[in-house]
């Protein structure tokens, strides 16, 4: 379970965001999710696009409305980020695409009648959580001079309803809002599609902008 590091309970709200600054964090989600296409289209050896990422404040509860799920299986991929600006990162996508992406990165035959993944099959969809996430936020740390360490990717693959309970567990806050910054990424035939979300407290979220902030004025 992530903490977020609230002192005394305190669950600062968000204001609305500015124009300005949702211009900005999506700026920000465009740098990550872009590196995160590209090292994924070098493992699966397809291209790889991402639509313009997103951005909302919202409950963690609400977080099935960025999706369109209805109640399919799935595959969410859940990683921890540490460091200066802690986050939590996700990558979902129906069990049918990832058994897909398994196909492309193994080169082995697609199973898909099979209701669970192999330890092969696992391991690769680990790698693909791990690449995505590492990728996004290297080329985020990179563009705000900041650092940050990534938990092994936890691999939760159940009915979307089910997979989004666990997916609350596993980041479950007393405040009420998070940030989410997120983005659907495909191959030009649409073969797979999926859904990178960059979760965000406020605190986080501020330091970001104020860095953003920074390096505009200092350009």
């Amino acid at each position: 379970m992530v903490s977020w590091g609230w002192r005394n309970n305190a669950m600062p709200e968000f204001e609305k965001l500015t124009q300005e600054q949702i211009d900005d964090l999506r700026e920000v989600g465009n740098i990550g999710t872009g590196n995160a296409a590209s090292r994924l289209s070098a493992m699966i050896h397809r291209r790889c696009l991402c639509n313009i990422p997103q951005v909302d404040t919202m409950g963690l509860k609400d977080i099935g409305g960025v999706m369109n799920m209805g109640d399919s299986f799935v595959v969410a991929l859940h990683v921890r980020v540490t460091g200066e600006v802690p986050a939590v990162m996700l990558v979902i996508m129906k069990r049918i695409y990832a058994q897909l992406l398994v196909k492309y990165i193994t080169k082995s035959a697609l199973d898909a009648t099979g209701k669970d993944f192999t330890f092969t099959a696992q391991f690769a969809l680990r790698q693909v959580g791990e690449l995505i996430s590492k990728a996004f936020m290297d080329s985020v740390n990179q563009f705000l001079k900041t650092k940050a360490k990534y938990a092994v990717a936890e691999i939760i693959s159940d009915s979307w309803s089910a997979a989004l309970h666990a997916i609350l567990q596993r980041v479950e806050t007393k405040r009420e809002d998070s940030l989410f910054i997120h983005t659907d990424f495909f191959d030009p035939e649409k073969t797979f599609q999926g859904k990178i979300i960059y979760i965000l407290t406020r605190p986080s979220s501020d330091i970001i902008l104020e860095r953003t902030k920074s390096l505009v004025i200092a350009a």
